[in-house]
């Protein structure tokens, strides 16, 4: 039985020591569940992106924070894309 690796869809976004991050998942549930442990760690989730729809599911309940990390998110959801489809 072989294994195949899945493609990368989902990207957990967060902030850890004032350094926007990225972690790559093939599923939203990884996703969420990788926010849920850096967390842990003392980061600050900020959500998760869908690359194929180029949605973004804030996980910041407070819409001030929000505006606060969304040019910067913006920023980062827009170089994924651009990254994934040179790869293709």
């Amino acid at each position: 039985m072989s294994r195949t690796k899945s493609a990368t869809r989902y990207y957990s976004l967060y902030i850890f020591n004032g350094e926007y991050c990225t972690r790559s998942a093939s599923n939203y549930l990884n996703a969420v569940e990788d926010l849920e442990d850096v967390a842990k760690q003392g980061a600050e989730p900020l959500g998760v992106y869908d690359l194929h729809d180029w949605r973004f599911d804030w996980k910041l309940n407070d819409s001030t924070q929000q505006l606060e990390h969304q040019d910067c998110v913006l920023e980062l959801t827009n170089s994924l894309r651009l990254k994934n489809e040179k790869a293709l």
